[in-house]
């Protein structure tokens, strides 16, 4: 199954302990810490201010219940809990709200039979409006396995005139094979084919 998207259409720890442990004597449903972190965090604190801050309230970081490494426990299970149906579906939501906010922004994706993600392709519309200013050369680099998935992440970049490097797009792969490559290069190709016709 492959899904694309173009110009806003698309197709188809347990170890550490929580924020309110039961030794404080308060739910952990209804902790009035467990929320205002929440709260801070989705107005967009950084977590070292969010401790900072509870800390100041609570008379010193001793008296604040929880450890700073607890705290950023808390905040990473908050955040994937708000994940719904794990990371692939929050690539596509992304995917999808990226198009429909940038009308030059290209993005595909596919499945595997088991309805797992299986590649994704960006490109968002400044990429694409470098790729048409200064795409004659393209560095194509899939040497990056640094992520959690530890898959193949493969960059297009080139080079503009004041010699910054410019990124015309990028995809995470599940495998290096030849049919995934050649995935990966047609909706390039097809950009540097109009390109070439229209000079």
């Amino acid at each position: 199954m492959e899904g694309i998207m173009f110009c806003g259409i698309s197709q188809p720890r347990s170890d550490a302990t929580p924020i309110c442990a039961s030794g404080t004597g308060q739910s952990s449903s209804n902790c009035p810490d467990r929320v205002q972190v929440e709260n801070l965090h989705n107005f967009g604190v950084k977590s070292c201010h969010i401790m900072g801050y509870i800390a100041f309230q609570k008379g010193g970081y001793r008296h604040a219940g929880f450890t700073r490494k607890d705290l950023y426990n808390h905040i990473d299970r908050y955040r994937r809990a708000k994940v719904k149906n794990g990371d692939a579906n929050a690539a596509i939501n992304y995917l999808i709200g990226k198009s429909n906010n940038d009308p030059l922004f290209f993005g595909k994706y596919t499945f595997t039979s088991d309805e797992r993600l299986e590649h994704i392709f960006l490109a968002d519309g400044q990429s694409i409006i470098d790729y048409h200013c200064f795409g004659d050369i393209v560095a194509f680099d899939s040497t990056y396995k640094k992520n959690k998935y530890n898959k193949p992440l493969v960059i297009y970049s080139g080079c503009n005139n004041h010699g910054q490097t410019v990124i015309f797009g990028s995809g995470l792969l599940s495998d290096e094979t030849t049919e995934t490559y050649k995935w990966l290069w047609k909706p390039l190709l097809k950009r540097w084919v109009e390109k070439v016709q229209k000079q």
